[in-house]
């Protein structure tokens, strides 16, 4: 029988105190998640060699909802049970969310394998105080493999085993020659950034494309997890299309697309929200553009990095553990140069 392997996405739990904060479900949902789960993870899982022996399916490789590792406070009850796999791949970022916070404690019951690639950590709402309350439970999964230097120093500060993979969209190839790839995009900028940016491009007379956003509206209130799943990756699959495809270049505050652009080899200009997350990935970007201006439009080769963080992933579900330490000591080489 083919592995059952689930990989975390962020869900949309509308909790009571949200409820209680807006009234009514607002309608929208994040697919910043599903473009790494869709466009990176999945890609990379189901063109495995070995994984296509073992019968393994698109279908074999689900969604682990985040809800499932948080619990409600006050009460301390698990919000969702953890469902039946065989491999668990905790990736993405997690944070307390109004009254769930983080709870790994569940995973210490998991018969199957977990692996932590590409874990960040929210630096807001006391996110790095609930990990560590259950961080000592995760000691048998092996090293956490974190996306940002703030995320590893804080998994090492809990006495965790802690490496550097990066961002998870370097695993992406750069994208090959599209002539309709003509399209500036601005993405995820928001706020007083946005209204400086509106400024500074009608006094320099140029124009874009505003429309690239990733939130989906949904139907109705509550949401079907069938209906969530399916609308999300659809939507995750026709964003992805349109920064392949389409953009030319893009300004963004979103570190998802970010690092998106980078990796396919499309220039980018970051424009930093100020926020705590936001000041987190700055200083893994500033590292990364060392001697490159980061107030203008970037471009960054990130070959090699992508290699080894599919070398190491594929191994490690694979259980082998000599390729795996090969590219674990290849990625550290890497990341100790920038």
């Amino acid at each position: 029988m083919a592995p059952k392997i689930l990989i975390s996405v962020d869900d949309c739990a509308y909790t009571p105190a949200l409820r209680a904060k807006w009234g009514m479900w607002n309608g929208l949902a994040d697919l910043s998640d599903y473009l790494t789960y869709e466009c990176l993870l999945k890609f990379v899982l189901s063109n495995a060699g070995f994984l296509l022996h073992q019968g393994v399916s698109e279908q074999d490789i689900g969604l682990l909802p985040k809800s499932a590792l948080m619990r409600r406070v006050p009460g301390n009850q698990t919000v969702s049970k953890l469902p039946t796999a065989d491999i668990i791949i905790i990736t993405g970022y997690f944070g307390n969310n109004a009254d769930l916070e983080l709870d790994f404690s569940q995973l210490s019951h998991f018969q199957g394998k977990v692996l932590f690639f590409g874990f960040g950590l929210s630096q807001s709402n006391d996110s790095y105080e609930s990990f560590k309350r259950s961080a000592q439970q995760l000691k048998r999964f092996g090293p956490i493999y974190c996306q940002d230097e703030t995320t590893l120093a804080q998994v090492q500060a809990c006495g965790l085993e802690g490496k550097l993979v990066g961002p998870l969209q370097f695993m992406l190839l750069p994208r090959s020659y599209f002539k309709c790839a003509d399209q500036f995009f601005v993405s995820e900028v928001r706020g007083c950034a946005l209204d400086a940016l509106k400024t500074e491009l009608t006094r320099t007379n140029q124009h874009a494309n505003f429309d690239l956003a990733h939130k989906v509206r949904l139907l109705h209130y509550p949401v079907r997890p069938s209906e969530l799943e399916s609308i999300l990756i659809f939507e995750a699959k026709k964003l992805f299309a349109l920064y392949v495809t389409r953009a030319h270049k893009v300004i963004t505050s979103s570190p998802y697309a970010l690092y998106l652009c980078l990796a396919l080899g499309i220039p980018v200009r970051y424009l930093s929200d100020h926020s705590p997350d936001s000041a987190a990935q700055s200083v893994l970007f500033e590292r990364m553009t060392a001697g490159q201006e980061t107030d203008s439009f970037v471009c960054y080769q990130s070959g090699d990095i992508g290699l080894y963080q599919r070398q190491l992933l594929l191994s490690l579900i694979q259980g082998n553990v000599k390729l795996a330490h090969q590219a674990d000591i290849k990625l550290e080489a890497l990341w100790s140069q920038r």
